[in-house]
């Protein structure tokens, strides 16, 4: 079991949450919008206990600047994974 924090939680953010959790995983999630029915929703990060950042493919890395909570986890040595997609048996 892996401890992930997932960046953004909208439609296709959800998904990927419900993904994570359903390969037994403990989720967290980073949004900026204000959404009390979050599930696992951080807002002070330790780094030290997250193993993979995940973010949803709706966010993007750069546009103008980069995200500062994803500068952050760069900040803190945290590669940064999209799922696109998964496929348990490609035969």
């Amino acid at each position: 079991m892996s401890n992930i924090l997932l960046i953004g939680y909208g439609i296709s953010g959800i998904s990927v949450f419900d993904f994570l959790k359903s390969k037994g995983n403990n989720v967290f999630v980073y949004d900026d919008y204000k959404n009390d029915e979050i599930p696992n929703k951080v807002t002070n990060i330790d780094w030290n206990n997250i193993d993979y950042v995940v973010k949803s493919p709706s966010i993007h890395i750069m546009n103008h600047n980069i995200h500062p909570i994803i500068q952050e986890a760069l900040d803190n040595n945290k590669q940064i994974w999209v799922l696109l997609d998964y496929e348990a048996d490609p035969n």
